[in-house]
């Protein structure tokens, strides 16, 4: 993160790793009142607010007084933007202001970036869109969360090791309900399984069947379906190309599930099972309990050698 000369004013706030010496806050009140009015000019939005807010009984004279604006924004690279209604467009809001966000969509960008010093993380629903989840940015975002964070959505991040998700856990342990869309699918199923076990979870990959299914044996892939596993965890396939067609798809996965799986009808949003999704076409699969499976047959092995030999075709296209 940028440093900041008001580290010695909040350093608490700043750095939560133990030192062996304590950390004391520079007693402001020393100061002359030309130097605390040139303070407050340098000071960002935010800076301002949080001097604000330690100086409970306002001895400071700290002016002009910084207001907040409460909204529901989306930033990127451009700046920040009020969430406009559907059908009109977002607005780029005032920088100079600080802005409380109820709710906020990050787009592609980190918590380096300047916009950040004037936007208070106070967030129910948080959005994440071609963010790189790596260690700094989830260190960021534990710091600058003050709110409780309900609801997370990634849409198509770098999740870039098995257990991010873990982390993810740690930087926001109030999140209840996280909705994940991936379209890199390598290493979907690692990620997917150090999952918090206690979140409403939802998964969807965009991608060929057999990227998806490539290296997860059917026993892996019913252990996350199980609901002793995750409690309410649905996982979607969004099956790529465009020229796929629901009976090729289908085969495909009869063979794969070999007697695991049986279809059914929508339930729900969220509830442990699999949608499969091609050209708009929807299909549910739950999966079967173990006393109630047929008996497996000769034929079983049959179509899993039919599986392998199709992901074998496929795997040089």
């Amino acid at each position: 993160m940028v440093k900041s000369p008001f580290d010695c004013i909040f350093p608490f706030n700043r750095s939560k790793k133990p030192t062996s010496e304590p950390q004391k806050c520079y007693p402001l009140l020393k100061l002359s009142g030309e130097t605390r009015i040139r303070l407050r000019e340098l000071a960002s939005p935010l800076e301002a607010y949080n001097l604000q807010r330690a100086d409970i009984d306002q001895t400071m004279n700290l002016v002009p007084f910084q207001y907040t604006i409460r909204g529901h924004f989306r930033v990127d690279e451009f700046g920040l933007h009020r969430r406009a209604p559907i059908g009109k467009t977002a607005l780029v809001v005032d920088s100079n202001t600080l802005y409380t966000a109820e709710t906020l969509e990050i787009c592609n960008i980190t918590f380096d970036n300047p916009i950040f010093g004037h936007l208070i993380l106070n967030s129910s629903h948080l959005t994440f869109t071609s963010c790189n989840l790596d260690q700094r940015f989830l260190d960021a975002l534990k710091l600058r969360l003050t709110g409780t964070c309900f609801n997370l959505k990634l849409q198509f991040c770098n999740l870039p090791e098995p257990n991010t998700l873990t982390k993810l856990a740690e930087a926001v342990p109030s999140a209840n309900m996280v909705y994940i869309q991936l379209r890199n699918c390598e290493n979907w199923y690692s990620i997917v399984l150090n999952a918090n076990k206690t979140w409403t979870f939802k998964v969807e990959l965009h991608g060929t069947l057999e990227d998806i299914l490539r290296d997860i044996t059917i026993e892996d892939f019913c252990k996350l379906l199980n609901t002793d596993y995750f409690g309410t965890f649905t996982l979607e396939f969004h099956i790529q190309p465009e020229t796929a067609t629901w009976e090729d798809t289908e085969a495909v996965l009869v063979s794969y599930f070999d007697g695991h799986f049986r279809s059914t009808e929508f339930v729900g949003a969220f509830y442990a099972g699999l949608k499969v999704i091609v050209q708009n076409e929807e299909h549910f699969y739950t999966l079967i309990e173990q006393s109630n499976r047929p008996k497996r047959h000769n034929v079983s092995a049959a179509n899993k050698g039919c599986f392998d030999l199709w992901m074998l075709w496929h795997a040089n296209d």
